[in-house]
């Protein structure tokens, strides 16, 4: 799994908003895209982040454990 972080000061950079605009997401947002490129999750904001562990589970046919 490749993680990328757009805007912090150790990922790439975005300073006209396309990234952000393209994906639909704000700067705290997050993309979860399969390696086939089919975006398989989109949280607009870090609010929805409690949902990746369900999304997870689904995308790979697994039974959701308990969240650490």
């Amino acid at each position: 799994m490749t993680v990328r972080t757009i805007g912090s000061a150790q990922g790439l950079r975005d300073p006209y908003g396309v990234w952000e605009r393209l994906r639909e997401v704000d700067a705290d947002g997050g993309v979860l895209v399969r390696p086939d490129g089919h975006v398989a999750w989109r949280a607009r904001t870090a609010d929805s982040a409690d949902e990746l562990p369900k999304v997870l589970a689904e995308v790979l046919h697994a039974p959701a454990g308990p969240a650490a």
